[in-house]
């Protein structure tokens, strides 16, 4: 009879579910903080790969936005690639977004996914990956 009650119990919990995070591919972010609605916002991903990892340019790495943004992408993702076609992962990959004419003044929240493929140099495998990102910007009138 316990054991049914546990059983209950841990299959009734809530669960809560962290951003995920890619063990092979450190990832910061940077943006720009003086924004206006007139002006776009730059954000940068850094993304450090571990030892013996790479980062694929093909297919391409992408930006997706999430659908109620505040915010619309403006072209692609731009980035460096390395003599073998690699992410040159010493430059960020770097996106523009910009305001929609129906944004107000103050703090949004920007989400969207950063998804790439990664793969291993010495066990030859490889995974895509899609990173969620949440980023604050404050628009200043």
């Amino acid at each position: 009879m316990i054991n049914v009650i546990l059983f209950l119990f841990l299959v009734t919990m809530p669960v809560q579910h962290s951003p995920a995070v890619n063990e092979h591919v450190k990832m910061e972010i940077s943006i720009q903080t003086n924004v206006s609605a007139k002006t776009s916002v730059a954000v940068s991903f850094h993304l450090t790969p571990s030892e013996g990892i790479h980062i694929n340019t093909s297919p391409a790495i992408e930006f997706v936005l999430a659908k109620d943004s505040p915010y619309e992408l403006s072209g692609k993702p731009q980035y460096k690639k390395s003599k073998k076609d690699y992410l040159d992962h010493t430059m960020p990959v770097t996106i523009t977004l910009n305001a929609k004419k129906n944004s107000i003044a103050g703090k949004t929240l920007i989400k969207g996914k950063l998804n790439y493929f990664y793969c291993s140099d010495t066990e030859g495998w490889c995974s895509r990956f899609s990173q969620p990102v949440e980023i604050t910007v404050e628009i200043k009138r």
